[in-house]
C-alpha cells in the first residue's frame, strides 16, 4: 500500500512550518537512496513492522514505535525490512528553525529517535491526510498548524535514541504536573508530590526537572502565582487573604516572590487590571 498527498506551494510564506507531501507505506519493496537529499526535512513515523536507516556507523533496525528525520540536503539510504515492512507515515516539510524546536543537538547527521502517544500522532497524520483529499486554499493555515502541533507532540513524546529514556515516565510525571497544579494552593511538600508519582524524592525531582523543565518547588510556586494572578485580577480580597488562600503561609514572602517573579507588587497587579477592566480603578486594598 502506497499513498501520497503532494501540497502546492503556500500562497502565505510566513508559515513556521508547511507540508510538502506526506503519504503512508506499507511496502516490502520500499527504500530511499538520495546521495544528494531533498530540499524539505523528510520526516518518517513508524507504526509497526521494520526497517533500517543508514549511518555513519552502518545500518540501524528501526522498529514500531521509533522514527527518523533527515534535514534538508543530508544523503538519505534507508529501506523497509522485506520480511516485516514497516508501516510507516511519512511528511516532507518546510520548516523555520525546526532544530531548535526539537532540539536536535547534531543537526548534520539523521536523528534517530523514539516516540510514544501512538494514537495522537496517527490523529493528526490521517488529518492531513483529509486535507489533502479535500484540498483548497482556505485549507493552508490548517494545514500549517496540524503540522506544527504534530512536531510540538513530537517535541513532548520523543527522545534520541541515543539519549537517556524518559519516555516511560513521562504520563506518571505529567499526571502529577496536573495534580499539583490543581492543588497548588493546598500544603504540598517535595516528599508529597514524590510519593503521588510513586517515586523517591531523589528520583522524582530528577525526573521531574528533565521532563517538566523545571524542578518541581518551581513548578508549584508557578502554579500558585497563576492562582494568585486570577484572584488579585478577579476579586476584593486583600493580598494577605489571597496570600493565605494559594498556599502562602506569611503574606510578606508572597508579596517578594510575587514581585521577584512577577516584576512589581501584587498591588501593582491588581491596579493594572483593574483599570483595564473598566470601572473598578478606583478599589484600594492594602499590602498586608
Amino acid at each position: 500500500m502506497r499513498t501520497h498527498w503532494f501540497m502546492p506551494e503556500p500562497g502565505f510564506a510566513g508559515y513556521t512550518c508547511y507540508p510538502v507531501a506526506y503519504g503512508r507505506y506499507i511496502d516490502p519493496e520500499h527504500g530511499e537512496h538520495r546521495p544528494d537529499g531533498i530540499r524539505e526535512y523528510n520526516l518518517h513515523l513508524i507504526f509497526s513492522g521494520q526497517g533500517y536507516v543508514r549511518t555513519e556507523q552502518g545500518n540501524v533496525r528501526l522498529m514500531a514505535g521509533q522514527g527518523f528525520l533527515y534535514a534538508p540536503g543530508q544523503a538519505q539510504h534507508y529501506y523497509a525490512d522485506p520480511s516485516d515492512p514497516w508501516d510507516v507515515r511519512w511528511i516532507h516539510l518546510q520548516a523555520y528553525d525546526l532544530e531548535r524546536l526539537l532540539d536536535l543537538r547534531s543537526p548534520d547527521k539523521v536523528w534517530l529517535f523514539s516516540f510514544s502517544g501512538f494514537e495522537r500522532f496517527e490523529a493528526l497524520h490521517e488529518q492531513l491526510c483529509q486535507l489533502g483529499r479535500t484540498y483548497e486554499s482556505v485549507h493552508e493555515p490548517r494545514l500549517s498548524a496540524v503540522l506544527y502541533e504534530l512536531l510540538a507532540e513530537l517535541t513532548r513524546n520523543s527522545e534520541s535514541l541515543a539519549g537517556t529514556s524518559l519516555l516511560s515516565h513521562q504520563d506518571t510525571i505529567r499526571s502529577t504536573a496536573d495534580y499539583i497544579r490543581r492543588h497548588c494552593t493546598q500544603p504540598l511538600s517535595l516528599a508529597d508530590m514524590a510519593h503521588t508519582a510513586g517515586y523517591s524524592v531523589y528520583y522524582f525531582n530528577r525526573m521531574f526537572k528533565s521532563i517538566m523543565g523545571v524542578p518541581p518547588g518551581r513548578y508549584l510556586l508557578d502554579c500558585r502565582m497563576l492562582a494568585a494572578k486570577k484572584s488579585l485580577a478577579d476579586s476584593d480580597l486583600t493580598v494577605k487573604q489571597i496570600a493565605s488562600q494559594c498556599g502562602f503561609t506569611h503574606s510578606s514572602y508572597f508579596i517578594r516572590m510575587f514581585r521577584t517573579y512577577i516584576g512589581m507588587t501584587p498591588q501593582q497587579f491588581r491596579l493594572l487590571y483593574s483599570l483595564g477592566s473598566g470601572g473598578k480603578g478606583d478599589v484600594i486594598t492594602t499590602e498586608d
